[in-house]
């Protein structure tokens, strides 16, 4: 797990709180220490099945050690709207990355494209290249630019989206 998300750039981690606390406890404080390009937030999920006081104290540890949030799944019903308000809490606890006009532009294409490496395909430059703009490591050219944005002005004059 460790050294898939040494490899990975993501910015949300779900931990299921299956095994013992202590393992739980280092698993998130290296995890928490890794050197990371994006912030990682660490959520830990726990099963009803411990006491309140066992949950109490692990939520206190895995935060000291790291972790973002620590959510009790007794607390969610098991039903389609339960999921969601789930759903919703684990992305609150991630943190929204800091971007650009330019680099929200890019990443809205990306969703509308099927991925960055569709995007790339369409507007036919180096995946490599759309992987930097889109993180803002480097400027994007104008005429990427202009060519993302008409994906996104396509896509609001569909009306499948509002503008937000």
């Amino acid at each position: 797990m460790v050294g898939t998300a040494r490899q990975g750039d993501f910015g949300l981690c779900l931990l299921h709180l299956g095994f013992d606390e202590q393992s739980t406890v280092k698993l998130v404080a290296t995890l928490a220490a890794e050197e990371r390009a994006h912030p990682l937030a660490i959520v830990c999920i726990a099963s009803e099945d411990a006491s309140r006081a066992a949950l109490t104290k692990l939520e206190a540890q895995a935060r000291a050690a790291g972790a973002a949030d620590v959510i009790v799944l007794a607390g969610f019903a098991p039903t389609r709207a339960g999921n969601t308000v789930l759903r919703e809490r684990i992305l609150a606890s991630a943190p929204r990355r800091p971007g650009t006009a330019v680099t929200r532009v890019l990443e809205r294409a990306a969703q509308l494209s099927g991925g960055p490496a569709k995007l790339a395909d369409h507007l036919r430059i180096d995946p490599a290249a759309l992987s930097r703009w889109m993180r803002g490591d480097e400027e994007t050219p104008e005429e990427v630019f202009l060519a993302a944005f008409e994906l996104v002005l396509a896509d609001l004059e569909r009306g499948s989206r509002k503008p937000s």
